[in-house]
């Protein structure tokens, strides 16, 4: 998972859906109103602003995934905790849904099937981002569209949060592929989106690999007069810092280990002097 900057589409097509998504919004007073069409008349562009990945794992949505789902990062119907229980006002009645964001883009994630839908693991455990959407603290949560959403503290990890620094909840081992949580944010966003699953490892450590020689090739053409390797050299690195690429963050971490152990190499020692 890797920070996105929410930056608006602003083309005609746009525009046009959020001001349907708006109308459409108006006077919906229920999740039973929410039309699936409309909220996916978006899912194109924002997936360009993912660059087709995962907004959770980052892996590649693709065709046979037909696109990928579209997540309601706040659920737009039922809701649930950590535990998988449904969320209630007052211990009664279930909480209705953030059903007023349910064509927000803000609000509108592009998630593989593996993050998003419920299932079980090997060994029976749940997991999905499905309808969870957990609280740090319950008593804040949002019921109502007048309600400030801005006082929740989710414990999912939302990579369009720009007050979250994700690497202060998740760190990456480009050696073995894996993730692990520093914070409860970042341990139950990887239990619950099953970060660690089989598959995912491998491809997180060939990416990896793959970025610290491209790192490599890159300080290697610096060293010769071919300038339009080193700009293809540098257009590759950029790819993975940049977020392009599947699994940039753990590629980020390989290529940030393998300028400073190069920084490291050519640092002088006290014997060498000043």
């Amino acid at each position: 998972m890797i920070h996105v900057d929410p930056i608006e589409p602003n083309d005609e097509n746009w525009k046009q859906w959020r001001e349907d998504a708006k109308e459409a919004t108006k006077n919906m007073t229920s999740a039973a109103e929410v039309k699936e069409a409309m909220y996916k008349r978006g899912r194109d562009k924002i997936l360009e602003l993912f660059h087709d990945k995962c907004a959770y794992c980052e892996s590649k949505i693709t065709a046979n995934q037909n696109l990928g789902d579209v997540d309601h990062f706040r659920p737009k119907s039922r809701v649930r905790d950590e535990q998988g229980n449904v969320v209630t006002i007052d211990g009664t009645h279930p909480h209705p849904g953030y059903f007023w964001l349910a064509y927000d883009w803000m609000n509108l994630l592009p998630a593989c099937i593996s993050c998003n839908r419920p299932r079980k693991t090997a060994k029976g455990e749940a997991v999905g981002k499905s309808d969870l959407f957990p609280l740090v603290d319950p008593s804040k949560r949002a019921r109502e569209r007048d309600d400030d959403i801005a006082q929740e503290t989710p414990v999912l990890l939302n990579p369009y949060d720009p007050k979250v620094d994700l690497s202060k909840h998740l760190v990456f081992d480009p050696v073995i592929g894996t993730v692990s949580g520093l914070t409860k944010e970042g341990k139950e966003t990887i239990r619950i989106l099953d970060l660690n699953r089989e598959g995912l490892r491998d491809e997180r450590q060939k990416r990896a690999i793959a970025a610290e020689d491209a790192w490599n090739f890159y300080v290697l053409a610096i060293g010769t007069k071919n300038a339009p390797m080193k700009a293809m050299r540098l257009q590759q690195v950029n790819q993975f810092m940049s977020g392009a690429e599947p699994y940039s963050a753990i590629a980020r971490v390989a290529i940030e280990n393998a300028r400073n152990e190069l920084l490291g190499a050519i640092a002088p020692t006290a014997a060498d002097g000043p």
